[in-house]
């Protein structure tokens, strides 16, 4: 009847689960607690993402926007220009910076705004 522990109580039984677990009431079954989704976690660094296990949890150290995490767990920056999602016009050159990157305009070029292609001086 139960999926874990089973007590018995006079004239009956009462069932009950793990810690990281909730009963299912009325069903004997103990499903697993999403201490990510409702938010019971103790995840609080602002580089630590909440992963939902069995019966837990896990807080794993993530990367700020723009990097990615090396074989050594620290946080390297992806080089946009070199990996392809940067969007430069075809007459602007990528220049990396640390978490991301901007367009620029060749010597004796300019640019009128944003997302706009170069033009002479």
């Amino acid at each position: 009847m139960c999926s874990h522990k089973c007590w018995n109580t006079l004239g009956g039984y009462r069932c009950s689960c793990p810690a990281g677990f909730r009963l299912i009431e009325g069903s004997g079954v103990c499903r697993d607690i999403d201490e990510c989704v409702e938010n019971t976690h103790s995840c609080r660094r602002h580089d630590q993402e909440c992963r939902n296990t069995q019966g837990g949890f896990s807080c794993i150290d993530t990367c700020p926007q723009g990097f990615h995490k090396a074989a050594n767990g620290s946080c390297i920056d992806i080089d946009e220009c070199h990996t392809g999602p940067a969007k430069c016009h075809y007459n602007q050159v990528c220049v990396n910076n640390p978490g991301g990157y901007h367009c620029a305009c060749p010597r004796g070029f300019r640019s009128d705004g944003p997302n706009k292609p170069c033009v002479g001086k």
